[in-house]
């Protein structure tokens, strides 16, 4: 990684080991972490340039740090943080407002204009393919519950996940071809657990 990467990287994850990030279940290091590696995962899949790699990296690193500050409007307050680091560290203004674009492309509901922005989007959410989606899944609802006061019944839970898999679309080619496929086994895995569970 480059110099600003690891000075990004170090800068980021003490934020998340020093503040309310270390008590959320789900967007905590480890998703950070799991963000970071998505985005040159599914960037070396699309060959990207380094350039864009650099301000890739630096937006996963910085794009959940906003929960220290705002849980609300995280993604407000993690573009906060990367500007002020950023700038104090004399990075280029245009890759800036780039790291900025790409942190605000999370937002839910996710609109990625570009490639790249369409690269951190698709590994934000890459956990919705992966083989450990149930056991994430489960840490999210955890920290609703915790942080934001907001309970679900079980049977509720599978069906709003079921709705969220179905409408959601991976964006980028990787995306499309790679994970789409793995996130449709996970739909059918909530419905199987609807049906043992619920079916007279």
């Amino acid at each position: 990684m480059s110099n600003i990467v690891d000075k990004t990287k170090e800068y980021c994850l003490k934020i998340i080991r020093e503040s309310n990030c270390k008590y959320l279940a789900f967007h905590n290091e480890e998703h950070t972490l799991d963000v970071l590696r998505n985005v040159r995962i599914i960037g070396e899949y699309e060959k990207i340039s380094e350039r864009d790699m650099e301000i890739l990296k630096i937006a996963a690193l910085f794009h959940d740090t906003g929960f220290s500050l705002d849980y609300s409007c995280h993604e407000e307050s993690s573009v906060i943080l990367a500007n002020n680091f950023l700038k104090q560290n004399n990075y280029k203004s245009d890759k800036l407002q780039t790291v900025i674009s790409l942190i605000l492309a999370t937002k839910m509901p996710q609109n990625p204009m570009c490639e790249i922005e369409k690269i951190l989007c698709d590994s934000d959410l890459f956990h919705l393919a992966s083989d450990n989606f149930i056991v994430k899944n489960k840490l999210l609802r955890t920290e609703w519950e915790n942080q934001i006061n907001l309970k679900f019944e079980d049977l509720d839970w599978l069906n709003l996940n079921i709705e969220f898999l179905q409408n959601h679309k991976y964006k980028s080619n990787f995306g499309c071809i790679k994970l789409e496929k793995d996130k449709l086994k996970n739909i059918v895995l909530l419905e199987k657990e609807i049906k043992s569970k619920y079916s007279n």
